[in-house]
């Protein structure tokens, strides 16, 4: 029997400090847990390993959180219990996701010696004001001696994450003073040119949040929608100076080093697994969800906190969503196979969209257009199924 392509997600919640915009389930103050989490996320972990037998691992993700923070030897033992439970392929993409602050030489070999290849650096920003504004523990110090550190170390495949659209404190505001991000990326790169791919997110505040409280009481102030598209276009633009090219909504690479593990998220038919506290998983025609309370996942880990059988039209209404997000475009032979005629069922919204420049067609995909990005989810909302039609997939 041919084995079956599987993705792994691991989740560790655990952060030094959690940052004023994030509303991710994530923990501070929390280190003392972090053995027991490991030991309850090892058992998770070997309860799939009967499952799996015709499996075969492509890619893993350790993300968080701030998995940096872990000590190195807890991230061998997870890396371990993962050898053991899985087959890996010899050239699977391993990511871990790494914070500037936590990050040391030592650790760095040691993911190397692991088998750990992409790590993926939560910058978000260097200038020190901007980190303020985010609540970030790091400094501009912290970032560059971080990138510094990843150089020496000899792991090539590097990504970083980068926000835009960061509020204003209100004297900046006030003043009329902009971020200039051009510069910011500028410098970054020149800087830092063993940097290969990197993640773009305009910054929503979510409420709840010390950023949206602050927001509240206006001690800072959200960017005006110009100001914020103008910030876009200018990172775009940089970013394409420097040879990265998009490839999905968000993403950015260098040539080769597009992101395989999200790759296969998007892919919307691949397997995978999520371990750990509120992480999520598809698997066996199941989506499944891991509970967001970490006492309760310490009890029980192997409990999912809840489950559903994918349909045909969810299944449908993901190939069309995820696609519109990738440069590749929704494949209309895929939907096709599926008895959907997309291009008949949507003859009205594909025609609209395409003559305002927001769609077009490139051989046997459809694909958003630059411009299209911009105002992606009324996009996805024009041309997935409604309520009638996913009914008559059932």
């Amino acid at each position: 029997m041919k084995s079956k392509p599987l993705s792994l997600y691991i989740h560790i919640p655990f952060c030094a400090n959690k940052c004023d915009y994030c509303d991710f389930v994530s923990f501070d103050n929390c280190v003392n847990v972090i053995p027991s989490y490991l030991d309850t996320l090892i058992r998770e972990i070997k309860s799939y390993k009967d499952k799996c037998i015709n499996h075969i691992v492509e890619t893993i993700y350790i993300g968080g959180g701030t998995p940096s923070l872990l000590s190195a030897a807890q991230i061998g033992k997870l890396m371990t219990a993962l050898r053991k439970n899985f087959v890996i392929t010899d050239n699977a993409e391993i990511t871990i996701e790494c914070n500037p602050g936590s990050l040391t030489a030592a650790k760095l070999n040691k993911y190397k010696s692991i088998g750990i290849n992409r790590l993926s650096l939560g910058i978000q920003s260097h200038d020190s004001l901007e980190l303020k504004v985010l609540g970030r523990v790091q400094s501009t110090k912290s970032v560059f001696k971080a990138l510094a550190l990843i150089q020496r170390c000899g792991i090539e495949n590097l990504s970083i994450d980068f926000l835009y659209n960061i509020p204003l404190p209100r004297e900046i505001a006030n003043a009329n003073l902009r971020r200039d991000i051009e510069a910011e990326v500028q410098f970054l790169l020149n800087v830092a040119p063993h940097i290969k791919h990197i993640s773009t997110y305009s910054l929503t505040p979510e409420l709840g949040t010390p950023l949206a409280r602050r927001l509240d009481y206006e001690e800072l102030y959200e960017l005006d929608e110009d100001t914020s598209i103008e910030e876009e276009l200018d990172l775009q633009e940089t970013l394409k100076e420097h040879g990265f090219k998009r490839y999905e909504v968000s993403n950015w690479a260098q040539k080769g080093y597009e992101c395989k593990h999200n790759l296969n998220y998007w892919n919307a038919e691949h397997e995978y697994l999520g371990f750990g506290v509120s992480a999520h998983g598809l698997f066996d025609g199941e989506r499944y969800e891991n509970t967001e309370d970490l006492n309760m996942y310490l009890l029980k880990p192997n409990k999912v906190h809840s489950s559903e059988k994918r349909t045909k039209a969810d299944l449908v209404n993901e190939i069309i969503m995820l696609g519109l997000r990738t440069k590749k475009g929704v494949s209309l032979s895929r939907l096709g196979d599926l008895g959907i005629n997309l291009l008949a069922e949507k003859s009205k919204e594909v025609l609209e969209l395409s003559n305002i420049g927001l769609l077009k067609t490139h051989g046997n995909d459809l694909r958003a257009t630059e411009d299209g990005m911009f105002i992606l989810n009324l996009l996805i909302d024009m041309l997935t199924l409604d309520k009638k039609r996913e009914k008559s997939l059932q």
